[in-house]
């Protein structure tokens, strides 16, 4: 892992993610970068607003940019290959961007704790750039605070996409000495795996050699419901998920799990494509 990349809005719970940022960067003797994206001022026809140019707009966020930089350095005893940037546009976009063009290992984003009501009609940045996105995202809830993790737990169900270990997951493991416990949730009581689930499995055990890991089949008919009561009854320190597309049509009726484990998770969630 050589580059982390998190992201800031100034608000608490992004400041919280910079700060976790921090600490796993100086632990894993990576380069730190903090983004913040600005939106463009919003022109009216009718009437007279006046509005910060980009420039005005720019020099604000770099300013504190640095103020938050220079407080992270601090803390960590200037330690920290540190950078900021700010940019302009829509946030997800914007970052998905930025991250692809410097080939970050990590993108660190914070959420921040809301009602149901809110994670159903409005989302958020995080949630929105999970849904585009094929960067490695590690989603940060605003009162979790960097610890060494110990208990990694896997959902999986035993696709073809998930037989292959990730290099960054190996890296995290590696970094910490960590477990990892492989959980498939079954909706029903007594449900038998299918041939292909079978054979992924057997490929999935193939990869984890060398790897202190444990396999967990779950009964739940609701998948996040399932893996939150396991992570909390196993005190488990990091979650880890593989987002998959989702159509239009689905996102009407059903949220994604991904996305409600985002909302709900106090631990951090890996999310990798």
């Amino acid at each position: 892992m050589k580059t982390i990349l998190a992201t800031s809005d100034f608000s608490p719970a992004s400041l919280n993610a910079a700060r976790y940022a921090a600490e796993l960067a100086a632990k894993a003797g990576a380069k730190l970068i903090l983004l913040h994206v600005y939106h463009p001022p919003v022109m009216v026809s009718e009437g007279y607003i006046v509005t910060p140019s980009l420039d005005e707009m720019k020099e604000d966020s770099n300013a504190r940019l640095k103020l938050i930089c220079d407080k992270l350095q601090s803390e960590q005893e200037g330690k920290l290959d540190l950078e900021f940037q700010s940019k302009v546009g829509l946030a997800a976009d914007e970052i998905d961007l930025f991250a692809k063009e410097k080939q970050v290992d990590l993108v660190i984003m914070g959420m921040q704790s809301s009602s149901k009501m809110a994670e159903k009609l409005f989302g958020s940045t995080t949630t929105s750039f999970l849904s585009r996105t094929l960067c490695t995202t590690l989603s940060i809830q605003q009162d979790v605070k960097f610890k060494d993790v110990k208990k990694i737990a896997y959902a999986s169900d035993y696709k073809e996409y998930h037989t292959n270990l990730p290099e960054i997951l190996r890296d995290l493991i590696k970094l910490w000495g960590a477990s990892i416990h492989i959980l498939h949730v079954f909706p029903e009581q007594g449900e038998i795996p299918s041939y292909n689930e079978a054979i992924a499995g057997i490929k999935l055990e193939q990869q984890l050699q060398g790897i202190e890991h444990t396999f967990h089949a779950i009964v739940n008919k609701d998948v996040v419901q399932g893996i939150n009561d396991y992570i909390t009854a196993n005190k488990s320190d990091m979650v880890v998920m593989t987002p998959r597309k989702h159509s239009f049509i689905e996102s009407l009726f059903k949220e994604p799990n991904t996305k409600r484990m985002a909302f709900h998770s106090n631990i951090p969630l890996l999310t990798i494509h």
